[in-house]
């Protein structure tokens, strides 16, 4: 503990929680860029795929496809959102034809404003083995199994125990 700081108080070199009264280093509206494609790590990406988040769940793809159109940014050749059972979950993924193409939708998008949300671009990361095999697995484990593996069998009865009632016979119980 600091030798001049009040008993119960946080030493001065841990960040205070309190709402700073500095200028932000850069527009709210604009987050920090993605991690370039030519960073240590570009082995780690797809430079031609990208993957758009915090899509508000009222935009429709076409719309976002529209709105994407408006801004002149190259049109992807593959663009689908991502549904979890069904449910639209706010995600989007993209394939462009080069590099460039995706840098500059990634530069004009990240941090675009669509239904009172700010978008989030990132390139799409390559997955190892390792997560290879555990989404393989959640996605087998989600998905219900097929009907025809799980079809009930109704009871048989064998022949001998069946009984010959007449349908009379067994209306009289019905109404006693």
């Amino acid at each position: 503990m600091d030798v001049g700081s009040a008993p119960g108080s946080r030493p001065s070199s841990r960040p205070s929680s309190r709402p700073s009264s500095r200028p932000p280093s850069r527009p709210a509206s604009r987050p920090v860029s993605p991690t370039p494609i030519n960073s240590a790590d570009s082995d780690d990406i797809i430079p031609t795929a990208i993957v758009i988040k915090n899509i508000p769940f009222s935009v429709k793809k076409d719309a976002l496809l529209s709105k994407l159109s408006s801004l002149g940014v190259p049109e992807a050749f593959a663009f689908n959102y991502h549904f979890d059972n069904g449910i639209f979950r706010g995600l989007a993924f993209a394939n462009y034809r080069t590099p460039e193409e995706t840098e500059e939708v990634v530069n004009t998008i990240n941090g675009l404003e669509i239904g009172g949300r700010t978008l989030r671009v990132e390139y799409k990361k390559v997955l190892t083995e390792t997560e290879l095999m555990n989404k393989k697995k959640e996605r087998e484990s989600s998905q219900p199994n097929s009907p025809l593996l799980n079809e009930r069998k109704l009871p048989t009865i064998p022949a001998n125990t069946a009984t010959t009632n007449t349908p009379d016979e067994g209306m009289h119980y019905a109404f006693e």
